[in-house]
């Protein structure tokens, strides 16, 4: 391999670890990347080849069809309203119906991700995050300032349209009225592991890797109140705790499928791999 293309591959391995992307080099075939993800129980540094396709294998197939095709519209026509996450695509063309006094929001397609990963709302705690998405930008404007004013804590923004909110009953009843909301529904445990995690995790579940674990400052006003809840988490070692805007971010290490657990503690609002610099 002449030296310029060296450099070019080293570029983009770069680039890949600076958005926090588990990509370590290039695989010399064009079928698959090499992933580092830890290290054997002997201590030697490991791979696991995550294929280009990734995406088109199920169960993520079914997680990422990037058609996105609206049943109520056309063969092969673009969905006009779609949530854009790294753990699932997915119209919501098709998930609003109306009723007597209202509308109801319906669930996307859940089937293909474990079960222990899908719920209700409100099923553990008085308070839940949800994804809040409005129906066009001028709209998504009047919807902010309702939701700034009403005390709900905007956590992030989501493609495309929508925001990461926190709710009690009562806010989520009252956007069901709301013209400038579109479509609402839980912010799933299983939306909070990247989908290339989630491969490492159904390919090798016991593989041992260090994590990061984002938790909303609402649900943990402490930092002894985060760690509290981590360490009755089997399986994980808890190696940092630290505050952020938004709350605390954990740093862990332990088994791959622990981020599942991880996933589901009230409060926790994503879940990745930790890449050491």
């Amino acid at each position: 391999m002449n030296c310029k293309l060296m450099s070019s591959l080293l570029v983009v391995v770069f680039l890949f670890a600076l958005q926090g992307v588990p990509l370590a080099a290039a695989d010399p075939g064009p079928a698959s990347i090499r992933l580092h993800v830890g290290s054997t129980p002997e201590g030697a540094s490991s791979v696991i080849r995550v294929p280009v396709n990734w995406r088109e294998r199920y169960p993520f197939s079914d997680r990422f069809d990037m058609r996105v095709t609206s049943r109520s519209k056309r063969p092969g026509e673009t969905a006009v309203h779609v949530i854009d996450l790294k753990a699932m695509r997915f119209a919501t063309d098709d998930l609003v119906r109306q009723r007597t006094g209202g509308r109801k929001f319906l669930a996307p397609d859940m089937s293909s991700f474990p079960p222990s990963l899908v719920r209700e709302p409100f099923s553990n705690d008085d308070r839940d995050l949800f994804i809040v998405q409005a129906p066009n930008p001028a709209a998504q404007k009047t919807l902010r300032a309702w939701l700034m004013s009403s005390h709900a804590r905007i956590l992030d923004f989501l493609p495309e349209l929508a925001y990461l909110v926190g709710l009690d009953k009562q806010g989520w009843d009252l956007l069901h009225a709301r013209p400038d909301v579109y479509w609402v529904g839980l912010f799933q445990p299983a939306w909070r592991i990247p989908g290339k995690l989630d491969y490492v995790i159904e390919l090798d579940p016991g593989r041992r890797l260090k994590l990061r674990a984002n938790f909303n400052g609402s649900r943990y006003p402490e930092e002894d109140a985060v760690l509290r809840r981590l360490e009755a988490v089997e399986g994980l070692t808890v190696l940092l705790i630290e505050p952020t805007s938004r709350g605390f971010t954990a740093l862990l290490e332990g088994r791959a499928d622990a981020a599942r657990l991880l996933a589901t503690l009230p409060g926790c609002l994503w879940v990745e791999r930790y890449i050491d610099f």
